[in-house]
This record gives C-alpha cells, sequence and structure tokens, in this order.
C-alpha cells in the first residue's frame, strides 16, 4: 500500500511541476507579445541590430549634427524611418530591402566616416551599411522609368523622408520593384 501512495505522490509533483512549467512558458509568451505589442509602434526596433544602442547613435548623431561635423545629418536606420501605406506589403517590402533596413543615408564620405566613427563608439556596428546620395527636398522624377499603369511598385507602397526614398531609388530601382 504505502509503495503505491509515494507513486501517486510523485506522479502528483510531476503534475505540479509540469503545470508550474506550463505556466512559466505561458508567462514567457505573454511577455514576448506584451514587449512585440509595445515595439509595434516602434519602428526601429524591428531592423537594428543591437537595438540597445541604436539610441545612443541617434542620440551621438544628433550631437554631432547640433555641433556642425555633419554637412547633412545622416538618417538612418533606414527600418525604423519607412512606414507603409499598406500593412499587407510588409513582408514583400522587407524581403526586397532587408539589406538596406539597418542602412543609413548619408551625404558626403567625410559624413560617412564621422558616421562609422560614431558607431563604433556607441557599439552598434562597426561598418554600417550606408548609402550616399544627394540630400534634396525633391523627390526623382522616376516617371519615364515606372513600370505599367495597374501594377503595384514598392514606391507606392512605402512612406518615408524623401531624401530616403531617393536614396532607394538610387540603390534598389524601388519604382521598377512590382509587388502586385
Amino acid at each position: 500500500g504505502h509503495y503505491r501512495g509515494s507513486e501517486a505522490e510523485t506522479a502528483m509533483q510531476a503534475a505540479k511541476s509540469r503545470e508550474i512549467g506550463s505556466k512559466n512558458e505561458m508567462g514567457k509568451i505573454t511577455r514576448e507579445i506584451d514587449q512585440l505589442e509595445r515595439t509595434r509602434g516602434n519602428r526601429i526596433a524591428r531592423f537594428v541590430p543591437r537595438k540597445a544602442n541604436v539610441v545612443k547613435l541617434l542620440e551621438a548623431i544628433d550631437a554631432a549634427a547640433a555641433a556642425g561635423k555633419f554637412h547633412a545629418k545622416p538618417l538612418g536606420p533606414i527600418g525604423g524611418l519607412i512606414s507603409l501605406r499598406d500593412p499587407k506589403w510588409a513582408l514583400a517590402v522587407e524581403v526586397c530591402i532587408r539589406n538596406f533596413l539597418p542602412a543609413f543615408v548619408v551625404a558626403t564620405v567625410n559624413d560617412e566616416k564621422l558616421l562609422r566613427k560614431l558607431c563604433l563608439q556607441c557599439g552598434y556596428t562597426s561598418s554600417p551599411p550606408t548609402i550616399r546620395t544627394s540630400f534634396t527636398s525633391q523627390l526623382y522624377d522616376v516617371s519615364a522609368r515606372s513600370p505599367s499603369p495597374g501594377l503595384t511598385t514598392m514606391l507606392e507602397v512605402i512612406e518615408a523622408p524623401v531624401v530616403v526614398v531617393n536614396a532607394l531609388i538610387d540603390v534598389c530601382r524601388i519604382e521598377r520593384m512590382v509587388l502586385g
């Protein structure tokens, strides 16, 4: 009789242990969901290496820009500056321009060098991808290069500062990338 009681106790302990494990796992999943919900509005968080350091880097860029050290303040990470006119294109956009999402747009070689130096100091990444382009407020006229009307292009579905859009036109030809 005593053996069976001990066996039942062991089974009860194992069940309780599994229950605690399940509760811990549920708590972990709930916390992850909460974190995702909180960062949904924070576009930067999704595409940036070493997320904690990006805030430090952006502050260093602001300080250097305020001190007049940049020809034009770098813009980036690009993934944090892009929003979509329709969320259904999120995966397509991410796949098409994945390599440029952590990139910064810079105006000159010197701006690029200073940005790399700040990245190292902030522990962001030693060499962030950069796109060098002129910082103009005029969107490129790409109407001659656009595909047939009725086709949805990357250019049509993203919203970003003009300089960023122009940079993506330069390096990715987003005006020709047909999504649907």
